[in-house]
């Protein structure tokens, strides 16, 4: 039987949709065993066709069989079938208890479904249902005379064995193509382009620091003889401008990484070497006597929060795109009311569209004309606790006013109240719950809800201050107070997205709430993005000038401040990036 077949005709066979409807979701147009013409051959070959001399299915039927679990049994198909059976069971119950009991009867058995899934029960049920007759090639132990016991031994017998093997074949061909993929990622990950050439780069930068150094070591000659008052100690080290200088000229080394893949490493590296940056000049200069400045780190985290700020409300393509979706989570301003504030800060003009999304995609209407009374609206995408009618109000008189100029209102960051003092409650409680571990042990809670205290704190700072700007500038534009040039004139300062800077500065406050040794930290945190910020910032506008190769020449200069921190300053580091340095130079 099947002498005609060719085994091109048995894979069509058995990538039809005929036999199958899978198709890959990757891709469609591959069927359900690809182009193994091979495999679908061989799980169509019984070992009763030419004596098995040319391949058959035994080992791909053993392998359906066995292949999910270790135990004895009919593995594959067991372990799916009786899933199924109990999926029945669960819904037949209350429907037909004659069924129910028929599968109780089943599934209580031992081999209750090991005889289901029996090999000659596969091919006369399995088998007959897939058509695997058409594409079979096997010879018949007996002659098909139309005897019962023939079919049974012969045909049946065989079909359930193909069906095995079809199974077996489906997870071989699974299998070998998820190894395939696997293997081609892990060597990617150990010999690929990108690898070879981030380690040439660390090899070349701990070459040339180590020949440098040791040999500033050997011609720097020794000081004159003094007369000593105490024990005499030779210097090992060297001197400390030397380090500083290595680590910056070490630093072309990153010409040898790709253009792409440098780009993206140096943004995470420059951003560590920042802070570490910071935290040197701090403890370096107040070691050596230098004036500092009371609560200097407060001031500097909150000059660089202006510039964070500013750019998440007026540019946020200058803020690094992690980062942003941060500060959007943490915030919690709904994302039209930010691009309502975008389109404002850029076009003096707020965004129509963003507004009636944040409404849940109408325009409403009020109940009442006088007063003018709008209805609450139902909770939506954007307002998930839904849209207070005092906003829309406001927002209603924002229109009616004709300052189309300026942003509607203060609310739209809070659409579901109109009350400030339940706003900034709101604020805190979301963002005090946005950070806080949901489960921590008892020695770390206090740490946890501090820092979850100082989240929470900048999310009210800088969001109260939004709201009472804005809030100022309508109260002055409807009251009696617009009638004067003076009044008319701060409510435009106020409006205007440059007076975000105090709302930016302010935030500040909020590391009181912190403790003192985590104050630098933070701050050491926000510069890098701060300064980041600043320069995409100035550069888009023009007023940064290009610095040819100035991302090599950054990136000298924060090697040779992490450098000289590490041959003498080494507790200013982390740990971490202690280890990482020893690793690849030894020691100072």
């Amino acid at each position: 039987m099947g002498a005609n077949l060719t085994p091109t005709d048995i894979l069509v066979y058995l990538n039809s949709a005929e036999f199958s409807s899978y198709r890959s979701s990757s891709e469609p147009s591959k069927g359900l065993l690809g182009a193994e013409e091979t495999l679908a051959t061989t799980a169509l070959t019984h070992e009763s066709w030419m004596h098995g001399i040319q391949g058959h299915n035994r080992r791909l039927a053993f392998l359906g069989t066995y292949s999910l679990m270790l135990t004895k049994g009919r593995r594959v198909l067991k372990t799916y079938l009786t899933m199924f059976l109990f999926n029945i069971l669960s819904k037949a119950s209350a429907e037909s208890p004659s069924d129910a009991e028929f599968l109780q009867n089943i599934l209580s058995k031992p081999d209750g479904v090991d005889q289901i899934v029996a090999t000659h029960q596969l091919g006369d049920h399995v088998g007959r249902e897939l058509g695997l007759e058409k594409v079979m090639r096997w010879h018949p132990s007996l002659r098909m005379d139309g005897a019962s016991g023939s079919k049974e031994t012969g045909l049946f017998k065989v079909r359930g064995s193909c069906v095995e093997a079809v199974v077996g074949a489906i997870y071989h061909y699974k299998t070998l193509t998820f190894r395939n993929a696997l293997t081609h990622v892990l060597k990617l990950a150990f010999v690929g382009e990108d690898t070879v050439r981030l380690a040439l780069a660390v090899c070349i930068w701990a070459s040339i620091y180590k020949f440098v150094n040791n040999a500033l070591r050997l011609l720097t000659p020794y000081p004159k003889p003094v007369v000593q008052h105490r024990i005499p100690m030779r210097r090992t080290r060297t001197a400390p401008a030397a380090t500083f200088k290595l680590g910056g000229m070490d630093d072309h080394c990153d010409m040898h990484e790709k253009a792409t893949q440098s780009n993206k490493e140096k943004e995470k590296e420059l951003h560590q070497k920042h802070k570490l940056e910071w935290k040197h000049l701090s403890t370096h200069a107040r070691a050596n006597g230098m004036p500092g400045i009371p609560h200097g780190e407060v001031l500097a985290f909150g000059l660089a929060n202006i510039q964070i700020i500013m750019s998440w409300l007026g540019a946020p393509q200058y803020l690094d795109r992690g980062y942003r979706a941060w500060i959007d989570k943490a915030s919690d301003v709904p994302k039209p009311t930010l691009q309502i504030y975008l389109s404002h800060a850029a076009n003096k003009i707020p965004d129509p569209w963003a507004l009636v999304a944040l409404f849940g995609g109408t325009i409403p209407e009020p109940v009442s004309e006088n007063p003018r009374v709008f209805a609450d609206l139902p909770p939506n995408k954007y307002a998930p606790e839904g849209v207070s009618g005092k906003v829309i109000e406001r927002v209603y008189n924002w229109m009616d006013h004709g300052h189309l100029e300026r942003f509607p209102n203060c609310g739209l960051s809070h659409v579901n109240t109109d009350n400030h003092f339940y706003a900034t409650y709101q604020n805190f409680s979301k963002a005090w719950k946005f950070i806080i571990p949901k489960s921590s042990i008892i020695r770390m809670f206090l740490d946890a809800s501090r820092s979850s205290a100082f989240l929470a704190t900048y999310v009210v700072l800088v969001k109260s201050a939004f709201c009472l700007l804005h809030g100022t500038a309508d109260r002055i534009t409807f009251s009696s107070l617009n009638n004067y040039a003076a009044f008319r004139k701060l409510s435009s300062i106020l409006a205007d997205h440059k007076c975000k800077a105090i709302a930016g500065f302010i935030s500040c406050l909020s590391l009181f709430v912190e403790h003192k040794r985590r104050r630098s930290e933070l701050t050491a945190y926000v510069l890098p993005k701060a300064f980041e910020s600043f320069w995409k910032s100035g550069r888009a506008r023009g007023i940064l000038p290009r610095v040819p190769y100035g991302d090599y020449i950054l990136g000298a200069a924060s090697m040779s401040m992490i450098m000289g921190t590490f041959a003498h300053n080494p507790e200013n580091l982390s740990k971490l990036v202690s280890l990482v340095i020893y690793q690849l130079i030894g020691r100072n």
